[in-house]
């Protein structure tokens, strides 16, 4: 039995390029052997516990380095899917902003025709979608200017009120996630 666990060591240890003893247990026999003559037992004992604890020491290394090593690509990936997720989304935006104006521009004398119907379930159903990949608007008109979240366009003098308020909303800004997809085009009080 422990002819065969010897002889498969080395065959694993081939396989894998790395040595089966080190430097330091080679330098360590040797210098046994010169002052002594002869390895006692117990010294073969010592030589192979303080091995076999190299070995544990650089297999557990390298477990802890594969563990960290899983956990960065798993961080990368999900970074890659949530940038994806966001180009695809910024370049839906005009879409969007394109289905607004349809909303807007629906005529008065026309608000239960069939297209318009259409349009609006095709305007809700994108909404939805574009909801649960986590997009969100960015509430403007009455809160006060965030340079993070609004880009002011214009500036109209406070009419008795308090400056820094966005009072017009030009264009919507968006959130995915808590990162600023677009930042909402306003006019400002200054």
């Amino acid at each position: 039995m422990t002819q065969q666990i010897e002889d498969e060591q080395p065959r694993e240890a081939a396989e894998l390029d790395t040595p089966v003893i080190d430097d330091e247990a080679v330098a360590e026999t040797e210098v046994l052997e010169e002052g002594s003559g002869e390895i006692t037992p117990e010294e073969q004992l010592t030589l192979a516990q303080e091995r076999a604890n190299g070995y544990l020491e650089e297999l557990q290394r390298e477990r802890a380095s594969f563990i960290n090593y899983r956990r960065r690509t798993e961080q990368e990936r999900e970074n890659w899917a949530r940038e994806a997720n966001a180009a695809l989304i910024f370049n839906v935006l005009p879409v969007l902003d394109d289905f607004e104006r349809a909303r807007v521009a629906i005529p008065i004398d026309q608000p239960e025709s069939a297209w318009v119907d259409g349009l609006m379930l095709v305007g809700r159903k994108l909404d939805s979608t574009l909801e649960l990949a986590g997009l969100r608007q960015i509430e403007a008109v009455g809160k006060p200017f965030d340079p993070t979240r609004h880009e002011a366009v214009s500036v109209q003098p406070p009419d008795g009120g308090e400056s820094g308020l966005v009072v017009e909303e030009y264009r919507k800004g968006y959130m995915l996630g808590d990162r600023v997809l677009r930042p909402s085009m306003v006019r400002v009080t200054g």
